[in-house]
């Protein structure tokens, strides 16, 4: 996309140029305006097989990374589901909460006390 966008930019930029040496009058404008889009119709045909399929409905559109923390969720979740110890649940219900922090960019606890402290405390 990043071509073609570049080719289209550039026949906005060539267009008032064409027009100048060929005029606005007769065929030679109407044929090179349908040259530049039969080249950007020929660039999209020649990307589009190589696009990743879009999404269907109900899916969503996850990085690598979104999905490792996504399933670090609901395996905390399916940890915490299980358990019936009170301090079990807790912990397994807070690491599902870091790996959302981490799926939303949100420091957890530990960066931040970190970030607090790194400065202050000799030897970090």
């Amino acid at each position: 996309m990043g071509l073609y966008s570049s080719i289209v930019s550039g026949g906005f930029a060539i267009g008032p140029l064409s027009l100048g040496l060929v005029g606005t009058q007769g065929w030679p404008p109407f044929l090179i305006g349908s040259a530049a889009f039969l080249v950007c119709g020929l660039i999209v045909l020649a990307v589009a097989p190589r696009l990743p399929d879009m999404p269907r409905e109900g899916e969503a559109a996850l990085s690598a990374r979104q999905r490792d923390a996504l399933n670090r969720v609901r395996e905390a979740l399916g940890l915490a589901i299980g358990e019936r110890d009170p301090l079990l649940v807790a912990e397994a219900l807070r690491l599902s909460r870091v790996a959302l922090d981490g799926l939303t960019g949100r420091a957890g606890t530990e960066e931040m006390l970190d970030g607090l402290f790194g400065r202050f405390c000799i030897g970090k």
